[in-house]
């Protein structure tokens, strides 16, 4: 089973779009398809600027992890698979398989653990395909993905540059390298010429804590890896530090999304500025990122309401097309016949 994740960097870049259209070629060629998402998404109206959204249109067979209350608000017919022991604000996550095509919002686990065990479970399904729908502000459990889509567009900034800065972005960090796993339970740990150094630091958070890491004199060694949760100021800092003491080191995190999140934090050119040529970025799990899709829509204010608004569409994609190494796609003006390629 190949689990495909589909990550909106906004609100109404096109992420349901997508993946609606990928089901939909899919379904063509007979694969059994899986459906989930990361917390709650696909509503019909979008409860900011209440422009219509579009829900998931699922065809018959499709297996579906959901919470139970959007079953029962759907119009969807269904058989029930599994009740799974996973709860949301919206009830319990129940996998079922959709007898007749229709549509249904979608909330599913929204924890690593949680997602762990919906995967199990397709997978005794013998599922081909599961895909994992989330957002940038919830996509953590993510990187247990095999591969994973980013949608981005004119909802994220109507500033072309600023969309192609940030996609880049993740388009770099997505392009870094994957660290061989050791089987070790520290959370921060050293290494040096496959030598280990265990540490007893829990986090990365604050003050204390680089105090506590540099303790043990990491400009010793050529690489910390950082499995636990950190702070972008933290890792900021710590960067500053190592780089008066040695030319190069490198760091190696868990995955790539926590670096993503800390985005949140910093300037995506301060973040840039952080991660020079000197020092190195790998990390343990990396899905793989196989395309973006870019929409020129965003909701445009005007008058005390919101209209639907747009950005050069041609512009847009070439712009985005230069800036990353990976497909670029227009779902809305080319469909997803070529990116579902992709997915082999």
């Amino acid at each position: 089973m190949q689990i495909i994740g589909i990550v909106g960097t906004a609100k109404n870049t096109g992420k349901t779009t997508a993946l609606t259209s990928i089901l939909d070629s899919l379904s063509k060629n007979e694969f059994s398809l899986g459906v989930t998402s990361i917390g709650y998404d696909g509503e019909d109206i979008d409860n900011l600027t209440f422009l219509p959204k579009p829900r998931i249109f699922l065809k018959e067979g499709v297996i579906i992890a959901s919470s139970s209350l959007t079953f029962e608000t759907s119009k969807i017919k269904y058989e029930i698979l599994y009740e799974t022991d996973i709860y949301t604000p919206l009830g319990k996550v129940i996998i079922a398989k959709v007898l007749e095509p229709g549509k249904i919002v979608l909330a599913g686990p929204n924890n690593i653990k949680d997602l762990k065990k919906i995967i199990a479970l397709f997978k005794t399904l013998n599922t081909d395909f599961l895909f994992v729908d989330g957002a940038m502000n919830r996509m953590a459990p993510m990187y247990l993905a095999d591969k994973v889509i980013f949608s981005t567009g004119a909802s994220r900034s109507t500033e072309i540059k600023n969309i192609v800065e940030e996609i880049s972005l993740i388009s770099l960090i997505f392009n870094k390298n994957i660290m061989p796993q050791y089987d070790i339970n520290s959370n921060c740990f050293f290494v040096k010429n496959g030598e280990l150094l265990e540490t007893e630091i829990k986090s990365l958070l604050t003050k204390d804590d680089l105090l506590k890491l540099f303790s043990y004199r990491p400009e010793n060694y050529e690489k910390v890896v950082i499995k636990n949760i950190f702070s972008s100021a933290v890792v900021k800092e710590f960067v500053q530090e190592i780089l008066k003491k040695k030319d190069t080191y490198e760091m190696v995190f868990l995955e790539p999304f926590r670096l993503l999140l800390s985005m949140n934090d910093i300037s995506i050119s301060e973040f840039r500025r952080m991660f020079t040529n000197n020092i190195n970025i790998s990390f343990i799990y990396k899905p793989s990122l196989i395309a973006i899709t870019v929409n020129s829509f965003y909701p445009k204010y005007e008058n005390f309401h919101f209209t639907a608004g747009y950005i050069d569409k041609y512009l847009l994609k070439k712009s985005v097309v230069e800036g990353v190494t990976v497909p670029v796609f227009d779902i809305f003006e080319e469909g997803s016949k070529d990116l579902v390629k992709l997915l082999s």
